[in-house]
């Protein structure tokens, strides 16, 4: 997304805030474990398996009673929909 903005000049409000998926039953936990297997082997390092202490620490407000585990990305976030349809649409005239 951020080459995107550059190439278009629009503001598409990306905020990198990173992201936690979190696992409360056995079948979720593996789920995510599996997810996490994945990931490493294309090559994303920036997930990782997370305890449920360490979810509390990434995330205070979350009640982690219960909670097996975690798969947190630093790599994930939030943008503005509309600022992003005009940039690929920016994007697109430029390029013809």
């Amino acid at each position: 997304y951020r080459e995107i903005e550059a190439e278009s000049g629009w503001d598409i409000g990306l905020h990198m805030t990173g992201g936690v998926n979190i696992a409360s039953d056995p079948a979720r936990w593996e789920w995510l474990k599996s997810a996490w297997a994945v990931f490493q082997s294309v090559g994303i390092e920036t997930a990782r398996l997370v305890t449920p202490d360490e979810i509390k620490a990434i995330c205070p407000i979350v009640d982690v009673t219960g909670v097996l585990g975690g798969l947190h990305d630093s790599n994930e976030g939030h943008l503005d929909p509309y600022g992003t349809t005009h940039a690929y649409a920016g994007a697109a005239k430029k390029r013809g």
